[in-house]
C-alpha cells in the first residue's frame, strides 16, 4: 500500500498567494498592495492576468474609502479594470459595499488540496486503450507543435471563441519558457484530447487548465491527466498539490474528490468593477 504523502491542509490565503506568484513570468509582475499581491501583465489587459489577490480588507464599519482609494488608483495607473480575489463567504455583507462602489461578483471558487497520494498513484498507473501521455515543457522536442496541440485542447475544452485560439497558443509558448511550468498531454490515436498544467515552485504545486475536448469526454481522460500531473508533482518533492474549482461545478468536484483531493476551508470571491 502506498503511504499518504505528508501534505498539510494549507489556508486558502496561502494557496492564493502561491497562485499569484506562479504568474510571475518575465513579462508579468507581482507586487504587494493593500496586504495582498497585485498581478499585472503590461501586454494583456484580460482581468485574469491583472488582479489583486487576497488583500486585507476592512471590517464592515471601517474606513472603506481610505482602503479602496489606493487600490483604485493603482489599477487606474496600470490602465486596468479593478479586479479583486477575496477570501470571503458569498453572503459577506462587505460585498454589498463593494457593489455600491461599482463592483460585481463574477465568480465564486474553492480550492482543493491533495490529502492522499494513494488514489492518484493508482489512477496514473491505469491504462486507457489507445491513450498515450506525454510531458511537455521547454525541453520538449518540437515544443511549438506541442503548444499548438495544447492550445487546440484548451480552446475546445473551455469553448473559447476562435479568435482567442492564437492568443492561447502564444501564451502557452511563453509558458514553456518558464522552468516551473509543464503540461501533461493525452493523445488518443495520436490526436490531442486532454490536458493538465502543472506549476511547481519549491514544495508546492498548482494544477490548472484541466480539460478534455468535448468529443472525448466521459472516458476517464481528465482523471488520468490530473492524476499524472499530481504524481509528477509528488515525484519532484511537492508537499502541497492543489487546484481551484468553481463553486457550482459539482462534476469536477466529484472527480477531484475521487482522486483524494479535499476542500480547503473558505471561498474565493472574484469581483470586477464595471
Amino acid at each position: 500500500m502506498i503511504e499518504d504523502a505528508p501534505i498539510e491542509d494549507p489556508s486558502v490565503g496561502a494557496l492564493l498567494a502561491f497562485e499569484a506568484r506562479a504568474h510571475r513570468w518575465p513579462e508579468r509582475t507581482v507586487s504587494e498592495l493593500a496586504g495582498g499581491l497585485l498581478v499585472h501583465d503590461p501586454a494583456d489587459p484580460e482581468p485574469i492576468f491583472n488582479r489583486l489577490v487576497n488583500p486585507t480588507w476592512p471590517a464592515d464599519d471601517a474606513d472603506w474609502d481610505g482602503w479602496l482609494a489606493p487600490i483604485l488608483a493603482a489599477f487606474e495607473k496600470l490602465a486596468r479594470r479593478p479586479h479583486l480575489w477575496l477570501v470571503a463567504e458569498p453572503d459577506d455583507p462587505r460585498l454589498e459595499r463593494l457593489g455600491a462602489a461599482g463592483f460585481e461578483v463574477i465568480g465564486v471558487s474553492r480550492y482543493m488540496a491533495l490529502a492522499s497520494a494513494e488514489r492518484v498513484h493508482a489512477e496514473a498507473e491505469r491504462q486507457l486503450p489507445g491513450v498515450n501521455l506525454e510531458s511537455v515543457d521547454g525541453r520538449s522536442i518540437r515544443p511549438l507543435r506541442a503548444a499548438g496541440d495544447l492550445a487546440a485542447v484548451i480552446a475546445d475544452a473551455f469553448d473559447l471563441e476562435p479568435a482567442l485560439h492564437v492568443l492561447v497558443e502564444a501564451d502557452i509558448v511563453r509558458m514553456l519558457d518558464v522552468p516551473t511550468i509543464s503540461f501533461v498531454l493525452a493523445r488518443l490515436g495520436g490526436e490531442p484530447v486532454a490536458v493538465a498544467r502543472r506549476t511547481t515552485d519549491g514544495r508546492a504545486t498548482l494544477l490548472a487548465a484541466i480539460g478534455t475536448r468535448r468529443g472525448f469526454r466521459d472516458r476517464g481522460l481528465a482523471r488520468l491527466v490530473t492524476a499524472t500531473a499530481a504524481v509528477e508533482a509528488l515525484a519532484v518533492g511537492s508537499q502541497t498539490v492543489y487546484l481551484g474549482v468553481e463553486d457550482g461545478n459539482e462534476a469536477a468536484q466529484r472527480l477531484y474528490r475521487g482522486l483524494g483531493f479535499r476542500f480547503a476551508a473558505g471561498n474565493v470571491v472574484a469581483v470586477l468593477r464595471r
